[in-house]
């Protein structure tokens, strides 16, 4: 896969993550507590060279986006 789609609905407890691969298919998604370490472990989990990540602009999304531009990580959060 050369390009990864995810999605994130995050509350203040809980995150569910989706993925997409580049022609579109769904290939998973994950539920995880809403932590730094749970967010970066399953965005990094998502094996591709590019990755694009939307997040529904919320309470959490800001917080969402700077954790996420903090790693060395080929991520780039697009809010929505």
């Amino acid at each position: 896969m050369k390009e990864a789609y995810m999605a994130i609905d995050a509350h203040a407890r809980r995150c569910v993550l989706g993925v997409m691969d580049e022609s579109g298919r769904y290939l998973d998604d994950w539920q995880f507590p809403t932590t730094e370490s749970e967010l970066i472990r399953h965005v990094a989990a998502v094996k591709a060279p590019h990755k694009r990540l939307a997040i529904e602009e919320g309470p959490l999304a800001y917080w969402i986006a700077q954790t996420i531009r903090l790693e060395p990580m080929p991520v780039k959060p697009v809010m929505l």
